[in-house]
């Protein structure tokens, strides 16, 4: 088992560096060691998708960098989970309610010191639509991070897309069709409008506890 930890690690790492990224649900699941625990998806263009998780106990979770804009909302579990910047382990701290916002091609690491469940709404830069196409410019412009922030709609809307069945039906598929898109616009001022600490990621290209602890 160690051995097997050990060579994931190296293989996480080496992606890191070259800058390869891969489809988010492939980094998540990789990083949590387990596929989501549900998914949801858009059904549209723009293959916007839903994913929920849970870390198990640990200390750190390390993310590789994804092809997509992350949004990632804190919903239960560990009470501070901190994220490593370039100075170090962030100030501030993440607790079950909010959300943080993750550029694509961009790896993140966090101090979780306990389990975390949490969901995770993947959005593709690449996303192939006319009508939309400065919002999802705005979204694919982001290149820090938004870490922590409490965003009420957010986090209602990641809630009942989690919570809505399987859209099998007409109305049901309209109905998470229509939340997804609510959210994607929600994200897009969020990027646009937010006066929130921009976070600037640690590229994990050594050993993540050499950095300061500001606690």
């Amino acid at each position: 088992k160690h051995e097997c930890a050990v060579q994931r690690r190296r293989d996480e790492d080496e992606r890191v560096v070259a800058g390869i990224a891969i489809p988010a649900v492939d980094a998540y699941s990789e990083a949590c060691r387990a596929g989501p625990s549900l998914s949801r998806d858009s059904h549209s263009r723009q293959s916007v998708e839903l994913h929920g998780w849970r870390t198990g106990p640990t200390k750190e979770v390390h993310i590789v960098q994804t092809r997509e804009l992350i949004l990632s909302v804190h919903l239960g579990g560990a009470r501070r989970v901190r994220v490593f910047t370039e100075q170090g382990l962030s100030r501030s701290f993440s607790k079950p309610g909010d959300i943080t916002l993750i550029p694509s091609g961009k790896p993140v690491s966090y101090r979780t010191e306990g389990e975390v469940e949490f969901a995770t709404v993947h959005f593709p830069i690449d996303a192939p639509t006319q009508r939309d196409a400065d919002m999802w410019a705005e979204m694919s412009s982001l290149q820090v991070c938004l870490f922590a922030l409490r965003d009420d709609y957010a986090l209602a809307s990641v809630k009942a897309l989690m919570q809505a069945s399987n859209a099998s039906s007409r109305e049901g598929a309209r109905y998470v069709a229509t939340l997804f898109e609510a959210l994607t616009c929600h994200i897009a001022r969020v990027v646009e409008k937010s006066d929130a600490e921009q976070v600037r990621l640690a590229r994990l290209t050594e050993p993540l506890n050499l950095g300061p602890d500001f606690d």
